[in-house]
């Protein structure tokens, strides 16, 4: 079961969180390993 919410393009908020520019990830801290094992 999803832990993190779906974005969705026709909801706003998602849209303007979707269409920024990523950056380069450095180190595996918390954040990511959460989102990790939500994918998982």
């Amino acid at each position: 079961m999803a832990v993190l919410r779906i974005l969705q393009v026709d909801e706003p908020e998602d849209y303007k969180i979707l269409k920024t520019k990523s950056i380069r990830v450095t180190r595996f801290d918390t954040g990511l390993r959460k989102l990790a094992e939500d994918m998982i």
